[in-house]
């Protein structure tokens, strides 16, 4: 039976003809509703962002309004933006090599993925799409800069250094540094 309305109650009503022309006696009824109109929308993407950026690695988050996969690529910075399929396939947009790619399942809500092995003070751009379940994926691709980090060389300083509470056995010193660490006394 076609031409019916979504989401709508039905009953069919069934009876048969043998091929000696013998029609019988029963008709069988069984109701249906058919099912609502199919969803073509892909998941929605927003609020993607970068943290915890470390010397070799990152994470990016980002929330979707429906369950289904993530795909991602890394690029070097600048690089022209793939499309969802090349970002899905995970190319970049000469459908050749990237940094780094992969899929995660995706969650209704905020989602979360690591990015590790990359190299130290470089800058890069992560693209992301997403597929639902029934297979709608995203027709645009979204994509977010950052650089990861690079090795402190720089040694701290003393900015201030004070001594206070003498006694006949010792000193109170207050000493203040132009970054984390720990000062050393001799």
């Amino acid at each position: 039976i076609t031409g019916l309305s979504p989401g709508t109650e039905y009953v069919a009503y069934f009876t048969a003809r043998d091929t000696s022309g013998n029609l019988s006696q029963t008709v069988v009824s069984i109701p249906f509703t058919t099912s609502t109109i199919a969803d073509i929308t892909p998941p929605a993407l927003s609020a993607l962002s970068i943290g915890n950026v470390t010397q070799t690695g990152a994470t990016f988050s980002y929330t979707s309004d429906e369950l289904g996969t993530g795909y991602y690529v890394v690029l070097a910075s600048g690089s022209t933006a793939p499309s969802p399929l090349q970002v899905k396939m995970g190319q970049n947009a000469l459908s050749g090599s990237v940094i780094a790619s992969g899929l995660q399942a995706t969650t209704v809500g905020t989602n979360s993925i690591s990015l590790n092995g990359l190299a130290m003070g470089n800058s890069y751009i992560v693209y992301l799409v997403a597929q639902d379940t029934l297979g709608n994926l995203s027709t645009s691709v979204m994509g977010i800069s950052f650089t990861t980090s690079i090795a402190d060389i720089t040694p701290p300083i003393v900015t201030s250094l004070s001594a206070t509470g003498f006694t006949s056995s010792g000193a109170t010193f207050s000493v203040n540094l132009s970054e984390s660490g720990t000062g050393y006394y001799v």
